[in-house]
């Protein structure tokens, strides 16, 4: 998508979107709409005098990052009295409007194939799917050992969904997943996704318990505050924690890079 105007208004903005390594994605005919970008700015006969950068943040998928985008810009363009003030200036007013986009949803519309699962549940008792080992791998790390462990993980959810307190092989399989997704628990003075305090997956499902007896029946990340769900929710921070890992990664490679 190299430029999305927005409707009802005169203005567009290109749309950068990036992967979870903070890669810029190329366009359909393999080019970098980045380096559109630059040569758009650098024209001597089309004089740009303003650059604009819009980002999300945390729970964007690409259609959120669009409609978000496509809000702003809107409210934007609604501010004639400035804009007028604006194109009184010497050169005027010639905007150049970039949204970029990271994918910080889990579970999101990242262009996924048609028929990809919209939903992980926790419980139910059918097998664990190949999907739902790849969504998970996808969104925490995707490496042998993690996909193993992502599987006992999934399983134990559905096995084990009367047990009072998680197996030794569910905890087993918490630590190795935790070692495969690259993050850590440094304390809040260190870099994002690596500024928790510690990963305790008994710790953590022990207090979704209790917070959730305490509440009506929530859906987080599509997945039921179940006791299957339960056995689950330190998977759910995982992803969390990845997110917020992948936001510094967007920012320090990709994003940095453009600007």
């Amino acid at each position: 998508m190299p430029v999305r105007s927005v409707a009802g208004t005169d203005l567009a903005y290109a749309l950068v979107i990036f992967d979870e390594k903070g890669n810029e994605r190329p366009e359909p005919d393999g080019s970098l709409l980045s380096e559109t970008i630059a040569q758009r700015v650098a024209d001597p006969t089309r004089p740009i005098t303003d650059v604009f950068f819009t980002a999300h943040g945390w729970q964007g998928d690409v259609p959120a990052a669009i409609a978000q985008f496509d809000r702003w810009i809107a409210a934007m363009a609604a501010q004639e009295a400035d804009r007028a003030t604006a194109a009184q200036r010497p050169g005027g007013f010639a905007p150049l409007i970039v949204g970029l986009h990271w994918p910080s949803l889990p579970f999101g519309d990242e262009n996924a194939p048609a028929g990809a699962p919209a939903l992980l549940s926790g419980g139910g008792g059918a097998a664990v799917s190949q999907a739902e080992v790849d969504a998970w791998a996808a969104r925490i790390a995707d490496t042998p050992r993690a996909r193993a462990a992502i599987r006992t993980v999934l399983e134990a959810a559905q096995q084990e969904s009367g047990a009072a307190a998680p197996s030794p092989a569910l905890l087993d399989a918490y630590a190795a997943l935790f070692a495969e997704s690259g993050l850590a628990a440094r304390g809040s003075a260190a870099a994002p996704g690596a500024d928790q305090e510690g990963f305790d997956p008994a710790a953590i499902i022990a207090q979704s318990g209790a917070a959730g007896a305490a509440r009506p029946a929530t859906r987080l990340l599509g997945i039921g505050d179940t006791i299957g769900g339960l056995f689950l929710s330190p998977m759910r921070q995982l992803s969390f924690w990845k997110m917020k890992d992948r936001a510094r990664e967007f920012g320090e490679t990709g994003a940095h890079t453009l600007l």
